[in-house]
């Protein structure tokens, strides 16, 4: 039993104790207990030398103490508080798993030495101020400048400046925890100074270093306290201060006053540098990373290193960490970068790890860095930074490192669903009590699966924890797309307490914006508007990116201006965004917004809103910037605009920057975005201009740019490459298989590297039906070469199907019977008509459905045509035990300008049939038109009816029209001309069977 009590009046943990030196004494420990409690100190302990050294140190001062718990060995206490100063001030670890608990152990190791040894106090008081404890390194330093023996131990020089290194760490815990200094106080400081002034005035110039540095410090200390109490209000030792002015050391400039730009502009010398405070130094590093001056960040970091290697108590100011930390945060992609975080490790805020991470090659050191830290922080930033990887990522660091927030490396998913099968096989009837952590662990690892399992199991009477479940909850909704699941984190947000700590809050406000995500992820931002309205007072300022995310989502006719008075008073929202919308909704103009704001975030949100005049007046202004082109290309890919040949090579004038041909990237989003809109013989003037250039494009881009060309070809003619000649683009290999034409098309493709390893792989990565594909044929150089043939023809297709041909063939309508494949149809009829041309299928039908189809020339863009469908099928409830919205009640029937045309199939009414309007004001939304149909049905829990299971959906197109657009200027009105209406009445055939009895049913 002693020796327990000696455990706790020293409370050094017992875990220290090595394994060969209980053996000796006969304890040694149990090897389940060992088993089952792994150790908590990550591998960063081993590979830290100041750590392993400082834990050596502790380990044998344990043993000591085991043998002779009342004496003290007062040299190895003193060495040992040394050791964990040099690691919580210095070591990138000092914020690790493994030194979480030094001060602890420091401010037991004080207690055992003398008063008299001032050195070992301040050691302490500094390690108590670092590791966020400033109200016990007051105590310590107040308990030793107070004890009698302190005075008569101040005979040496050396004492001396240890004495002042005291004095300095009390002004900063001081200042940190906000306590008032008395009186009495000031006047020892005030002593202290003058005494040391004697010092330094008497002693050699060799001599007087090591105490003229420790004045310097004591200095700044106050001026760091100074500057504290300004900042809070506090004037009170102003005065003070000012009165203590003079007996400081003459040679500091600035000491007490504000920060002036203009003076710290000057001042940029090594000499000029070394005698300015720490703030003023640390007020310059953030005046440069808000100028981007990265070399001026550099400087200023490598002069701070200095300063704490030339003077140990420096380190109190942690400059050198905090200016590292604006290196990092503002510039996560520069070398420099990097660098810091190899040096620095756990002293960085996790905020600054955190877009380090997101970069390719910071995304492993920014792990290896949150991973052996544990708290709310590092695992915030950790789950920020996993949430851009996929799911068995997620898994994988888990059960590497354990779980972040606890601390604990043993805890992954598995280990807590274990622990939870356990207790349900034992019929435990408080297994529940483990679901909050469980689900945690499992939606962190994206392990969903079993996670939506146990959810069901949750009842708030059994385990609580509403936040946890709530954040749980948003993190596996974000994941896995579910955005249905927001009113539950609502109605368990709106059940819980008010968060009682850090943890808690974390989860609040983790559950708010990952729940904001998950519905702007599914496009639903009135939703994400409403989320944010109820909680958005609860997001902290690092949410402010799906805040902004969140603003610039909205169009023109949303309440953006009251989102963002709400966002600006939160300040969730950045000036760069506020300008952003002022162009994108009030007409500001472009040049508002700086090179920087428009590379980095405004042409984006322009490009996303199809906003291509934006992007091209900011073009003509940065027309050098390749960003900028590529938002360009974006944003005309995305606009409803008509924009014909001549605005477009206006546009995109021959020659575009060089920088751009240079961009692989920009090249083949620009040649996509020409096919898509019909501007061949713009991309063909390009293609032409590049490949006769006088700078001969790099072998790649002429492969490129060579196969677009062989494209061109085909779309204008329709005749297919030359037989020798070998794709590897898979866009370009996409196209001539896509393509419908009278004869079959027949193409060679290569598969760079190891891409593709099956032939349903190569189906996959070249978007082609499985059958189109031969035989894989694996190359010398590890590439794999396929032959890919367009899908045949049917085998007669009757000439009354052919509903509509335009003189000069550039439009086609024909009729697809139920059970035929629509690309086999399409060629059947070029087959009847003799059309040599090539041609796009305006919309895909599934095998079971039927009705009319469209096809336009392969050269033209279905941006210029407005497409109607009307479409008639049978619509059910998917679930009937469950609440549904009545059919004439539903909001998609009035979208579809729906029309009633019967119910019940005589066996009970529990299906409808209905015709809908389906209409794609510009072209191409016409693709996507039947899946909005059916998303918008089953958002309300109806759904199409399959009339033979697995035949996939079952409708049928009864009328087509189509009008052509002209081409207007943004902002006016579409002029419509030569609209034609197509009816499959023209046709004889049954649209979803060949029974009598069904074709009278659909009044044919």
């Amino acid at each position: 039993m002693w020796v327990s009590k000696t455990r706790r009046a020293f409370r050094v943990s017992g875990r220290r104790r090595s394994s060969a030196f209980l053996e000796l004494y006969g304890r040694a420990p149990c090897a389940d207990t060992s088993a089952a409690q792994p150790s908590s100190s990550p591998a960063v302990a081993d590979t830290d030398s100041a750590l392993v050294a400082c834990r050596a140190l502790l380990q044998r001062i344990d043993a000591h103490l085991y043998i002779r718990p009342d004496q003290a060995p007062v040299t190895e206490c003193i060495e040992a508080l040394s050791s964990i100063e040099r690691v919580v001030a210095s070591s990138p670890a000092r914020r690790s798993v493994a030194a979480r608990g030094l001060w602890k152990d420091a401010l037991a190791l004080q207690a055992r030495v003398p008063v008299s040894e001032v050195g070992a106090a301040a050691d302490a008081a500094t390690v108590l101020f670092l590791a966020g404890q400033p109200q016990r390194g007051c105590a310590v330093c107040r308990r030793v400048t107070g004890h009698q023996q302190f005075r008569g131990s101040l005979a040496t020089e050396a004492a001396l400046c240890e004495c002042l290194r005291l004095l300095s760490v009390h002004v900063m815990c001081a200042g940190a925890a906000r306590e008032q200094l008395s009186a009495e106080w000031w006047g020892f400081v005030g002593n202290m100074v003058d005494v040391a002034r004697g010092v330094i005035a008497g002693a050699d110039k060799a001599q007087r270093a090591p105490m003229a540095r420790a004045m310097e410090v004591v200095a700044w200390s106050l001026d760091w306290l100074h500057h504290h109490h300004h900042h809070h209000g506090d004037s009170r030792s102003g005065e003070t201060l000012a009165a203590l002015r003079p007996r400081l050391p003459q040679w500091l400039p600035h000491l007490f006053a504000a920060f002036d730009a203009a003076v710290a502009a000057g001042s940029t010398s090594p000499s000029s540098l070394a005698v300015l405070p720490p703030r003023w130094v640390l007020a310059m590093a953030e005046h440069a990373a808000e100028d981007g001056d990265v070399a001026a960040l550099e400087r200023l970091l490598h002069h701070a290193m200095g300063r704490e290697e030339r003077c140990r108590a420096n380190a109190l100011f942690q400059l050198s960490a905090r200016v590292a930390d604006l290196l990092v945060r503002r510039f996560p992609r520069h070398p420099s970068a990097a660098h810091a975080v190899a040096t620095f490790g756990t002293a960085l805020e996790c905020a600054s790890l955190q877009p380090f991470g997101t970069t390719q090659e910071g995304f492993e050191a920014a792990l290896a860095v949150l991973t052996h830290m544990s708290g709310p922080q590092p695992y915030a930033a950790l789950q920020a930074l996993l949430r851009h990887h996929p799911a068995e990522t997620a898994a994988a660091v888990q059960e590497r490192h354990g779980d972040v927030l606890t601390g604990s490396p043993g805890l992954s998913w598995r280990t807590a669903l274990a622990a939870a099968t356990q207790r349900i096989a034992a019929a435990d009837p408080h297994w529940r009590e483990c679901l909050p952590e469980t689900l945690r662990l499992l939606s962190d690892a994206g392990t969903l699966t079993p996670f939506w399992r146990l959810l069901a199991e949750y009842n708030p009477a059994d385990c609580g924890a509403p936040l946890s479940i709530a954040a749980s909850l948003s993190r596996a909704m974000q994941r896995s797309g579910r955005w249905w699941h927001a009113v539950e984190v609502l109605d368990l947000l709106a059940s819980a307490a008010a968060p009682r700590d850090a943890t808690e809050d974390l989860q609040t406000s983790t559950a708010c914006a990952e729940t904001m995500r998950a519905l702007l992820q599914a496009r639903r931002w009135e939703d994400a508007l409403h989320m944010f309205q109820l909680v958005g007072t609860v997001l902290p300022r690092s949410e402010a990116p799906v805040v902004s995310r969140l603003l610039t989502a909205m169009p023109a006719g949303a309440p953006w201006q009251v989102a963002l008075a709400s966002s600006e008073n939160a300040g969730l929202v950045s000036a760069t965004t506020r300008q952003t919308l002022l162009c994108l909704h009030a007409d500001a103009p472009v040049s508002r917004l700086s090179r920087e704001q428009l590379r980095k975030a405004a042409a984006a949100t322009f490009a996303a809103h199809g906003r291509w005049d934006l992007v091209r007046a900011a073009v003509a202004l940065h027309p050098t910037e390749v960003p900028l082109w590529r938002a360009l290309v974006q944003a005309l890919g995305r606009c409803a605009d008509v924009v014909d040949d001549a605005v477009a090579t206006a546009t995109f004038a021959v020659p575009l920057p060089p920088g751009c041909w240079e961009d692989s990237s920009f090249v083949d989003a620009f040649a996509r975005l020409c096919v898509q809109r019909g501007w061949l013989s713009l991309l063909s003037a390009h293609l032409t201009a590049v490949l006769a250039s006088s700078r001969a494009p790099a072998a790649p881009l002429r492969r490129l740019c060579s196969e677009y060309e062989h494209l061109v070809c085909f779309l204008r003619t329709g005749r297919p490459p030359p037989a020798d000649v070998v794709l590897h683009e898979s866009y370009v290999v996409h196209h001539f298989v896509a393509c419908v034409t009278r004869k079959r098309v027949s193409v060679v493709a290569r598969l760079a590297g190891a891409r593709a390893t099956s032939k349903r792989h190569a189906s996959a990565i070249l978007r082609v039906p499985y059958e189109s594909l031969g035989a894989l044929r694996s190359g010398g150089d590890g590439s794999t070469t396929v032959r890919v043939t367009a899908s045949p023809a049917v085998a007669a297709y009757p000439v009354e199907h052919c509903v509509f041909s335009a003189a000069g063939g550039h439009l086609l309508v024909g009729y697809k019977v139920p059970a035929a494949e629509l690309f086999a149809c399409a060629r059947g009829m070029l087959r009847v008509l003799g059309n040599d041309g090539a041609y796009g299928l305006a919309y895909h039908m599934s095998a079971a459905s039927s009705g009319l189809f469209l096809l336009l020339p392969a050269s033209a863009s279905l941006t210029w045509y407005s497409i109607t469908l009307r479409v008639r099928l049978f619509v059910a409830v998917m679930v009937p035990e469950m609440p549904h919205v009545p059919l004439l009640a539903t909001s998609f029937f009035r979208r579809y300008a729906m029309r009633w045309r019967g119910g019940g199939d005589g066996g009970g009414g529990d299906r409808h049939e209905v015709e809908a309007d389906v209409v794609a004001e510009n072209g191409q939304e016409v693709r996507h038109a039947w899946r909005s149909l059916k998303m918008h049905m089953n958002a309300e829990g109806w759904g199409p009816v399959e009339l033979e299971a697995g035949a996939g959906d079952t409708y049928h197109i009864v009328e087509l029209r189509v009008a052509r657009r002209a081409p207007v200027a943004r902002g006016g009105d579409d002029t419509v001309a030569e609209v034609k209406v197509f009816t499959s009445a023209r046709s004889a055939q049954r649209p979803l069977s060949t029974d009598d009895a069904d074709a009278v049913e659909w009044e044919l």
